[in-house]
């Protein structure tokens, strides 16, 4: 893993030949570790100079943080039954965040059916999550709607089923996520990371209360064969 910090970046060729040396000897033809370079604001100048040493990109976004300046208020009644995961979930879930996550997926050349190819490591994830309280399920009836995680001060998944988009239940679900992070388990902030290309979710949590805090760019390093 390699990362670097610019108080103020001036364009300043020696730094990046500098850079360049020091990742190069790194680097041989036959390389095949996973090496990651992830750059935090808008540096194209960075990202470009990424690129021409090898590295690939695997997504671009944007890190949003929660404004608690605004009003939020909660419904006294969710129009859902709440539930955490248990193991004879594991079906649902694996349903809901592959066709949840399908577009996304597909856009950026990702896997679209990953879960279920590792559903053991996808239960042994939410049973830790579980553990510490940390996923919640919403339910309709006996099916799964939506879901989200929460990995520190991070929503790390926020998912709703496609039927179940544009009703307002990710409105109501966002808002148990916020409440439960901030009065449950004491958080002052509130953060998410959210994919360039999913522009819709990121109008989404703006129109929730949610403002763009930075940009990041992540990436991996593909040796030339």
């Amino acid at each position: 893993m390699a990362f670097a910090v610019f108080a103020r970046y001036s364009h300043d060729e020696t730094l990046l030949n500098f850079m360049g040396k020091q990742l190069s000897r790194h680097f041989s033809p036959n390389e095949t570790r996973e090496v990651c370079f992830n750059v935090y604001g808008k540096n194209r100048e960075l990202i470009q100079f990424l690129k021409e040493h090898g590295f690939v990109t695997d997504m671009e976004g944007f890190q949003l943080q929660y404004d608690f300046s605004k009003e939020m208020k909660m419904p006294e009644t969710l129009p859902l039954v709440e539930k955490g995961f248990s193991p004879e979930m594991l079906s649902h879930f694996i349903q809901l965040f592959e066709k949840a996550y399908y577009d996304l997926n597909l856009e950026n050349g990702w896997s679209t059916d990953s879960y279920q190819k590792d559903p053991d490591h996808f239960m042994n994830s939410l049973q830790d999550y579980e553990s510490e309280e940390r996923v919640r399920s919403f339910w309709m009836d006996d099916k799964l709607i939506g879901a989200y995680i929460i990995t520190g001060e991070y929503i790390r998944d926020f998912v709703i089923h496609p039927e179940y988009q544009s009703r307002g239940y990710g409105s109501l679900m966002l808002k148990n996520s916020i409440h439960r992070m901030s009065k449950v388990m004491g958080m002052d902030n509130i953060f998410l990371r959210v994919a360039k290309s999913n522009s819709g979710a990121k109008r989404f949590y703006e129109r929730n209360h949610f403002i763009e805090l930075s940009n990041f760019a992540e990436h991996t390093f593909v040796a030339k064969i």
